[in-house]
């Protein structure tokens, strides 16, 4: 399962059972934060979740951006009340380049809203499997 961490909004992803393809899930409205975690929380359990991948948006030298920094803070209260792993995944970009695939296939100029975040999600969470690969086939 991936996230794509917003101050409103977080767009949520899941992969296949083999971990080879990675799906927009949907979007977690974030009220608060107490809230936005008990839905996390819910949708480990109820997809039996084996790690949580969080897109970290960081600057071009490696660095926390100031998102980052809010992203870690959050994480960090997720990561008292999950019960598997959570990782950190370097998305810079990643929601632009969700808007871009989105613009690619529906031929509009520019799409906003909900689908982009959860598109976002699946990216990194697409990155994620990728370059993670040759551990699950050890």
């Amino acid at each position: 399962m991936s996230l794509d961490v917003g101050d409103a909004k977080i767009g949520t992803a899941m992969s296949d059972p083999m971990r080879v393809i990675a799906t927009p899930l949907g979007i977690i409205t974030r009220r608060d934060d107490f809230e936005a975690i008990r839905d996390i929380t819910d949708l480990v359990k109820e997809h039996q979740v084996s790690t949580v991948v969080v897109g970290l948006p960081l600057d071009k030298d490696g660095n926390d951006s100031e998102q980052a920094k809010k992203i870690r803070q959050f994480t960090e209260n997720l990561k008292k009340l999950v019960e598997v792993p959570v990782v950190y995944w370097n998305e810079s970009f990643s929601t632009q380049a969700a808007q871009q695939m989105m613009r690619e296939n529906s031929g509009k100029k520019r799409i906003t809203g909900e689908d982009d975040d959860a598109v976002a999600a699946a990216i990194i969470l697409q990155e994620y499997l990728d370059a993670t690969m040759h551990i699950n086939l050890n």
